[in-house]
């Protein structure tokens, strides 16, 4: 804490405010093409319940008294095969939201700071490599349909 001992939440001016400036997030990269293949088989209950879990998660870190019951940023991300370009771009979006709802620079700062955080929890491609969830190694991506074709084609040939 600090400003006299207000909590990153209370600064930021609370639940409507961050409520504003997550919605104006998710708004943009739902937006985004680049990121459509993370909510285009979703309906419109699960994008509204994804919001809010957003929403409820930005509220719990910034020292709200919100309960959050979603999962973990790693178990929530694994498999998405989330790409450090594609991160480099949500960073960008949280900046634009917080910019448009004139977050103050210091606040900015430490908001941002608390989402470059969770990149080793949500990052899983590094420049074509894809990380392992649960180890620290990492191996080439080959996609699931180029692994099924070198399948088939292994038992084709017995």
């Amino acid at each position: 804490m600090s400003r006299k001992g207000k909590t990153l939440y209370e600064r930021l001016g609370g639940y409507d405010v961050i409520a504003s400036f997550v919605t104006e997030y998710i708004g943009r990269i739902r937006a985004d093409p680049q990121f459509a293949r993370y909510g285009s088989s979703r309906g419109t209950d699960k994008k509204k319940r994804d919001l809010q879990l957003n929403i409820d998660y930005m509220c719990k870190v910034t020292g709200g008294h919100n309960y959050y019951m979603g999962r973990d940023m790693k178990t929530t991300h694994a498999g998405l095969g989330i790409s450090s370009v594609e991160w480099k771009t949500n960073m960008r979006y949280m900046a634009e939201a917080l910019d448009k709802f004139k977050i103050p620079e210091k606040e900015k700062e430490e908001v941002l700071a608390l989402v470059e955080n969770m990149k080793s929890e949500i990052v899983e491609k590094l420049l074509g490599i894809t990380v392992r969830q649960g180890f620290n190694t990492a191996r080439p991506f080959i996609s699931p349909r180029a692994s099924l074709e070198r399948t088939s084609f292994a038992s084709s040939s017995l």
